[in-house]
């Protein structure tokens, strides 16, 4: 009698090919009789699902992803019928604001104007920022622009203590010592008042070495005074002040979302080269008027690039 020898070829990964439909004819649900597991039944049986799952690991993997999004669109369905309903999360928002927050900030407004010293205007009153010794100054033959529309032709205008004391045609030559200035018909405007300057921040010729209009090692950086990198020397203060604008509120830039604190220069020279000698508010003590601070925030395409590390500077 011939003896059969079978060979059992197996790899790391698990049995071998050749006993796959042996296992799975003997695997649950065969015909054989009901019995206790024994170690070796679990095995064969942990084989078994092994062998199936390599055979069909497409279709599991499938059908349990097809199971776990079924359980989870059940989940959100099956919702209580008196569940609160909740808007869209993109549902789009009434503009403006709420009638509680608008009359808040009518009140804030009011506050703020009652609280605020109103100049009481006065021709004996003195300019507590003119110059000390100054002459009277006595502009004649002019074309007064009054800045409310109006154009007055052959004007004169008298200039004492830091006020404007007289606009009118024909006037006398004031008493005292006076400087005379024949306009000869030239126009005359009040000063012009520049609320957004980055004069003498950012000097004219421009020079890196020049440039203290951004500080760029925080986005917020709020302590930073524009006046600290005042220039009094900049060439641009005779030009800009030449074209008529005679204050400038001078600001940090943009780079920052909180750039600093600004401030308002008079553009008439000074004999020091102290930033803060131009000051409008310069040698005012709070009893004379109300002393104001102005910060400067940007909000936009400057601070976003600028912060964002893609520049050093906006």
């Amino acid at each position: 009698m011939s003896q059969k020898t079978s060979s059992n070829p197996t790899d790391s990964s698990g049995p071998s090919t050749h006993d796959t439909d042996r296992l799975l004819d003997n695997g649950p649900g065969s015909s054989l009789p009901f019995k206790l597991p024994t170690r070796a039944d679990i095995e064969q049986y942990l084989t078994y699902l092994y062998v199936l799952a390599r055979r069909h690991a497409v279709a599991v993997f499938t059908a349990g992803l097809l199971i776990l999004l079924g359980f989870s669109l059940l989940l959100l369905t099956a919702a209580p019928v008196d569940r609160v309903q909740r808007p869209p999360l993109l549902a789009p928002l009434a503009p403006g604001i709420s009638p509680e927050a608008f009359e808040a900030g009518l009140k804030s407004c009011s506050k703020i104007r009652a609280e605020r010293r109103v100049a009481q205007l006065s021709t004996e009153r003195k300019n507590h920022r003119a110059v000390k010794n100054a002459k009277t100054v006595w502009i004649r033959n002019a074309v007064v622009w009054d800045g409310v529309g109006n154009v007055h032709k052959g004007f004169d205008v008298v200039l004492k203590h830091g006020l404007v004391k007289s606009v009118e045609k024909g006037s006398k030559k004031p008493e005292g010592e006076v400087l005379e200035i024949d306009a000869k018909g030239h126009i005359v405007t009040p000063g012009l008042v520049d609320i957004h300057s980055h004069l003498g921040v950012d000097s004219w010729p421009f020079y890196d070495g020049t440039s203290d209009v951004n500080e760029v090692s925080d986005p917020l950086t709020p302590g930073v005074r524009a006046l600290e990198g005042f220039n009094p020397s900049d060439l641009a203060i005779r030009i800009v002040a030449s074209g008529g604008v005679t204050t400038a509120l001078v600001l940090p830039g943009s780079a920052n979302l909180i750039g600093g604190e600004a401030y308002a220069f008079k553009l008439r020279p000074v004999d020091t080269l102290s930033g803060e000698d131009m000051l409008v508010q310069a040698g005012l003590e709070e009893s004379d008027e109300t002393p104001w601070r102005w910060m400067k925030m940007a909000c936009g395409e400057n601070p976003k690039v600028s912060d964002s590390g893609l520049v050093g500077d906006a």
